[in-house]
């Protein structure tokens, strides 16, 4: 999942199934997140590594907004990490549960721990 998060909440969400690449969220983010911001903002990003900031500034530039990158590694000033946390944890327990007993009545899943890797 990939979202903004603006006043506590979710804007622009959208779901994918693949790895996040640079391509991909630079579509989200021009199509998606931009066109939903309706007020002069400061977009603050951390620094993963599909956020290629330079085009990312250009492009918040273009919409007339700033974009302002953290410091490397300070989850403690995201904000949406704390929501990505609180999402991901019934998918957790859910997995924790979940996976024993596929093992158990499933054992021709000879992948399943990379499947698994790849969900969670």
């Amino acid at each position: 999942m990939v979202a903004g998060l603006t006043n506590g909440e979710l804007i622009a969400p959208m779901t994918y199934e693949e790895t996040m690449t640079s391509d991909f969220f630079e579509a989200w983010f021009q199509k998606f997140l931009l066109p939903t911001l309706t007020t002069p903002s400061v977009i603050i990003m951390d620094n993963a590594r599909f956020h290629r900031m330079g085009k990312l500034e250009l492009l918040c530039e273009e919409f007339g907004y700033k974009l302002l990158p953290l410091p490397p590694y300070s989850p403690e000033y995201n904000p949406i990490e704390k929501t990505w946390a609180h999402i991901k944890k019934p998918r957790k327990r859910y997995y924790q549960v979940a996976i024993p007993f596929m093992r158990l009545f499933c054992p021709v899943l000879v992948s399943i721990d990379y499947v698994i890797s790849v969900i969670v």
